[in-house]
């Protein structure tokens, strides 16, 4: 490695949208290692917003830039951030890898149906090293994986063998640990670990672990709500002891208000980021992004 990030504490910089969003990090965040505020390389260096561009540029070697989409409807129930999550209030966060499973709220998500039959799966081993798989699904029948996760990060319609019609899913597919289905959906949906919702070919839901020997630059992160009613965010980290931290706590108050910060938070291996959502009333839709720099260690 030619090239290292210093992690240092600094003030963070937030952009405020419509005068909603509030940023509550807490001492305590910086104090243990697991999330630091960064603005400077090894040169002496500020590193912009626009850590994208430096990377694309080749001023750090062994660094890749990767964007995340996540949405939701959500209520006033605080529950995890992700469009198949539904009314799941904890994650499932594995000790052990294990085989899991994956099933579509479709019919119609299998081999001679009008949507998928492959999904593409990413996920960690039990030594949290990057472990993925192509796995062809029948519908609303679970099919057990061919390997064993201990997180999951991403799924996606595969790019392989893709039906005449395009490459868009019919239903919520699903991938979850074992238990009870009906039509396809997991009964008990705090068991599910990621899935892709109808109709957007990839997973959109913001719980991600980073791998081993690497290190997360999370370098901008926006949060939006659609309607009036309050929304509170939380933006949370747990280590692998599974120690959690709040790192972000962001309520919006107005009607399409919105929340982004550009400072840059180095995130290290097997650390959790995961996300939760709650409304004061009603529904609301949300929306956001998290964007980060991968650093091979």
């Amino acid at each position: 490695m030619k090239k290292q990030l210093l992690t240092i504490v600094l003030t963070v910089f937030c952009i405020f949208s419509l005068g909603a969003g509030y940023n509550f990090m807490q001492g305590k965040n910086f104090s243990t290692g697991a999330i630091k505020a960064v603005n400077v390389d090894d040169r002496g260096n500020l590193v912009t917003s626009c850590h994208c561009v430096h990377v694309a540029e080749g001023k750090y070697d062994d660094l890749s830039c990767n964007v995340a989409t996540f949405t939701k409807v959500a209520n006033t129930t605080n529950t995890l951030l992700g469009e198949v999550f539904g009314t799941a209030e904890t994650y499932s966060f594995l000790v052990t890898a294990e085989t899991l499973y994956v099933s579509s709220s479709s019919a119609e998500d299998a081999s001679g149906g009008s949507g998928i039959y492959k999904v593409d799966i990413s996920g960690l081993d039990d030594d949290y090293n990057v472990t993925t798989e192509t796995l062809t699904i029948t519908g609303q029948t679970a099919v057990a994986t061919a390997n064993e996760y201990l997180r999951i990060n991403s799924m996606n319609v595969s790019l392989t063998d893709l039906p005449a019609t395009g490459e868009v899913n019919t239903g919520d597919i699903y991938i979850y640990r074992t238990g009870e289905i009906s039509a396809g959906v997991p009964d008990n949906l705090n068991l599910v670990l990621n899935g892709i919702g109808a109709g957007k070919s990839i997973s959109r839901s913001c719980v991600f672990t980073v791998p081993a020997n690497q290190t997360w630059y999370i370098t901008s992160n926006s949060f939006l709500a659609g309607f009036s009613s309050n929304t509170t965010f939380q933006l949370k980290s747990r280590i692998y002891d599974g120690y959690e931290y709040e790192n972000i706590l962001i309520p919006l108050s107005a009607a399409n208000s919105s929340f982004i910060y550009t400072c840059t938070f180095p995130i290290t291996e097997k650390t959790d980021i995961y996300a939760k959502v709650q409304t004061s009333s009603g529904t609301n839709t949300v929306s956001g992004f998290i964007e980060w720099i991968k650093e091979t260690n």
